[in-house]
């Protein structure tokens, strides 16, 4: 998918200081209408730098030194513990019926980098992140760096009202879940935090065979995996490594369930 153009226009090398960017942004509609979209106008009155900050890439602040900006790694490290705690707090309050290892296993499957990452395009975060021109001219923004926004997000709404922070999530989530294949706390995930290993289980205990992963490089997407089982495809899927595309064509078939419909095969 093709990155869109950033909205930020305006000549930073004119701007000294975080202060004097935080007036610029604060002029631009559309940046005004994404804060309203996902419920950050309180806080932004409250401290409008500490949120802009969480969108600040270390890649920017190299490349403006005279602004003597900070990064957002010290909100993302804050954003960390905070996240985890609520996401807890909701699985402990949605699933009372799983032990604290499936808890923790849960949690694990919904925060982490890939997750975090789609979840913070479907707020359109990596729109709205501030990078350097080398990291601005790819063709997306790199996962890493929207998860940890997404988490450095969260760390700057502890420092303004840690008590929002709970009710903005489910907010997100709605976002989320309107993107999403399948709803943010769907068990299903538990399957899918480990998809390759799931689906051999599955097809093994069906059909006493493996998955085959057939895996190819791909000049736009860096590699192509065709998933086979009993000579069939199932799925494919591209990834910017081979095991990401495998584990992406493990997933389709996880969420589509076709490998179940091998069984008219079997006698």
């Amino acid at each position: 998918m093709k990155k869109d153009k950033s909205i930020y226009t305006f000549n930073f090398n004119e701007i000294t200081d975080l202060t004097q960017l935080c007036e610029k942004v604060k002029e631009l509609p559309q940046f005004n209408h994404w804060t309203d979209s996902l419920g950050l106008s309180p806080y932004l009155q409250k401290n409008f730098t500490l949120i802009l900050n969480a969108l600040i890439h270390t890649s920017f602040v190299h490349e403006q030194p005279q602004m003597n900006l900070v990064s957002y790694e010290r909100l993302e490290f804050l954003g960390d513990a905070f996240l985890d705690s609520e996401i807890s707090l909701m699985l402990w309050q949605q699933f009372p019926g799983l032990s604290e290892g499936q808890l923790s296993k849960f949690r694990s499957s919904l925060v982490n980098e890939e997750i975090l990452a789609d979840w913070g395009r479907a707020l359109k975060l990596d729109h709205y992140i501030f990078l350097g021109k080398g990291e601005a001219t790819r063709k997306s923004v790199e996962r890493a760096i929207i998860a940890d926004c997404f988490e450095a997000l969260i760390g700057a709404l502890a420092l303004i009202d840690r008590s929002a922070i709970y009710d903005l999530l489910r907010l997100w989530m709605e976002k989320f879940n309107e993107e999403s294949e399948l709803p943010y706390f769907s068990m299903k995930r538990l399957e899918l935090f480990d998809p390759k290993t799931q689906l051999q289980e599955y097809t093994l205990e069906l059909y006493k065979v493996v998955p085959n992963y057939h895996s190819e490089e791909d000049e736009k997407e860096g590699f192509l995996c065709r998933l086979t089982v009993l000579d069939k495809v199932l799925a494919e899927a591209t990834g910017k490594s081979k095991k990401r595309a495998e584990m992406a064509a493990a997933k389709k078939v996880l969420i589509k369930e076709n490998y179940k419909s091998l069984n008219h095969h079997q006698e």
